[in-house]
């Protein structure tokens, strides 16, 4: 029996996980991540690369290492053709940050991961038995960190591709004609910059007026001056801060910066409407004009719903645990939604707050799991195996 599986290996799993390992004692044996990607954090990396992201969002203490300057000292041991952290917020470089990433995982022993989809969750004799497509486990605690929900995707644009779509290719730097992309945030913004660094001619298509905010949300909720309050509040209360304190569809100032000056030199164009349709000339805006487009992509961010919505619909039929009135997990302060089933990511938005899905919310997860080491320490590591990680530098 396992003490702990972890469903989903992106960011919040492989942070958790080294929580679990490095700072609770968990053995190697006794811990397991089960994900159907082919690689460690695949699927960050694959909608890094899909959008042409060259900083992160976050800031530099925003990142998997258990040391909050964990980031920083690995930066000054390797070498990369650009800045490492750029201003304001000393953000990242992606390069830096998947290369800490790497260096993170190869702690790992090959056999902390396994390669499944998680098909159905059972309670059973003091844990869960957790199902794939041709193999089950059993644990004592299983930790759900499925990821973000699906891509938002108008109606109209059916079969329309969307940045975030697994087989998702971009358009080619060498085409001819233009590329109209949907979208006004920071995905839309870095795919146009990396497009017309190409040597595309662009036409963004936004709701509104392109809006600059340095932070997705309010950066007050990466810690207690507003979290306290946001804990002591009902749970209605806390879907609407959450509400406030988002901003969807925003841009950070580097790359604000940059749209407008292709706008300037004219290899940028913006259109400012709502998107309603296709005909054979472009897209079709409610006040009926429309926007030439040769190549089309949407990149208008992820839906509001629950993530990971086959198997936690699952759950939710069949072990009715706690939901929030607007039908979000409702988990205890130590994330777990009920007996030895925990969550992170979204799926604990409603207890960690408006940064529950980002780099800074897997933080926020380890740390209350940290916070509640009392009750989910397990027996002493045997030497030899979770030992032998306090030997390895621990970053």
């Amino acid at each position: 029996m396992l003490e702990w599986l972890i469903v989903g290996g992106g960011v919040h799993g492989t942070h958790v996980s080294r929580v679990l390992r490095h700072r609770l004692g968990v053995a190697d044996d006794d811990l397991l991540i089960v994900d159907d990607a082919p690689a460690p954090l695949a699927a960050w990396q694959r909608r890094a690369e899909a959008c042409g992201m060259d900083y992160l969002r976050s800031p530099q203490a925003h990142h998997l290492g258990l040391r909050s300057d964990a980031l920083r000292r690995f930066a000054d041991t390797v070498r990369l053709d650009g800045p490492a952290f750029i201003d304001p917020y000393q953000r990242p470089a992606l390069a830096l940050f998947d290369a800490h990433c790497r260096q993170l995982i190869t702690d790992e022993p090959a056999h902390l991961r396994a390669r499944e989809r998680v098909t159905r969750i059972e309670p059973q004799a003091g844990g869960y038995r957790v199902w794939g497509r041709e193999r089950s486990w059993w644990s004592r605690r299983v930790l759900l960190a499925p990821g973000p929900p699906a891509p938002d995707r108008p109606d109209w644009a059916a079969g329309v591709p969307h940045v975030f779509d697994h087989d998702f290719a971009m358009p080619d730097g060498d085409g001819e004609g233009n590329v109209a992309i949907i979208g006004g945030g920071i995905t839309a913004g870095q795919l146009a910059l990396c497009l017309i660094a190409r040597g595309r001619s662009v036409n963004l298509v936004t709701r509104r007026r392109l809006r600059r905010s340095d932070f997705d949300a309010n950066p007050c909720y990466a810690g207690p001056r507003c979290l306290v309050p946001f804990a002591a509040a009902d749970w209605r209360q806390r879907r609407r801060r959450i509400q406030v304190a988002r901003h969807p569809g925003t841009l950070p100032r580097d790359v604000a910066t940059g749209l407008q000056r292709a706008i300037r030199r004219g290899a940028l164009h913006l259109h400012v409407g709502s998107a309603m349709g296709l005909d054979d000339r472009g897209v079709v805006l409610a006040d009926r004009r429309t926007v030439p487009a040769d190549e089309l992509v949407v990149a208008t961010g992820f839906t509001d719903r629950l993530p990971g919505s086959q198997l936690i619909s699952q759950l939710i039929r069949e072990l009715a645990p706690p939901l929030t009135p607007c039908g979000f997990p409702a988990p205890q302060p130590d994330l777990q939604w009920r007996p030895g089933l925990y969550v992170t990511g979204r799926l604990a938005e409603m207890e960690l707050g408006p940064m529950a899905g980002n780099i800074r919310g897997a933080r926020l997860a380890g740390e209350r799991l940290a916070a509640a080491s009392a009750e989910l320490t397990v027996s002493p590591p045997v030497p030899g195996r979770a030992m032998a990680d306090s030997r390895l530098p621990v970053v």
